[in-house]
């Protein structure tokens, strides 16, 4: 190749990539990154304190009424996230009726 036609390859290049530039620049405007969504309570809420209370318990979680009512409704969220006809946790207050030391639900 000689010196006129890789001049001409450089500068069409350098056009190029000048109009894209511009073209990127101009639309940036347009497009902003979504806001972070952060949730209310920045524990997690009830039922998150409460799994990492039944995971703190180890095996005697599972005997534990009050973890298995958490990991059921931890299940049932992620299972059917767009089922709205049960309240959300801990709305029925499960926690008020359960007694934790012993295991056992103290509804009559």
């Amino acid at each position: 190749m000689d010196f006129k036609t890789t001049a001409r390859l450089i500068g069409v290049t350098a056009l190029a990539l000048a109009v894209a530039i511009t073209i990127i620049s101009r639309n940036d405007d347009k497009y902003t990154a979504p806001p972070i969504l952060r949730p209310a309570d920045p524990d997690g809420g009830p039922l998150v304190r409460e799994l990492t209370r039944c995971r703190t318990l180890g095996e005697q979680a599972t005997h534990d009424v009050a973890c298995k009512a958490a990991w059921e409704e931890s299940r049932r969220r992620f299972f059917m996230p767009g089922n709205h006809d049960r309240p959300a946790w801990p709305a029925d207050d499960r926690f008020g009726r359960i007694d934790r030391s012993l295991g056992e639900d103290k509804t009559p």
